[in-house]
């Protein structure tokens, strides 16, 4: 007979940050990312978003000494990559 685990313990946050968390989820998706943000979504590291930059594969504008780069933007670039890794 196999012994199976426990369900897990369901996380339990305080009010204020459950309500942090919900206000968090209606939030709306900003519309640019930072370099470091970008990297995040796209589960890449900020040196890889910074290469990109430079080799004009991924767009950016900038805003002041800012940097940064369109959700949009983002959304293409995963696009096209599962568009060229639907024809390998």
């Amino acid at each position: 007979m196999t012994r199976s685990s426990p369900p897990p313990t369901p996380l339990r946050l305080s009010p204020e940050v459950a309500a942090e968390v919900e206000a968090a989820k209606r939030a709306p998706t900003p519309l640019l990312w930072s370099p470091t943000e970008a990297s995040i979504r796209l589960g890449i590291s900020r040196a890889t978003v910074y290469e990109l930059l430079a080799r004009g594969e991924l767009a950016s504008l900038k805003v002041g000494a800012r940097r940064l780069i369109p959700d949009a933007e983002c959304r293409r670039f995963i696009a096209a990559g599962l568009a060229e890794s639907a024809d390998w």
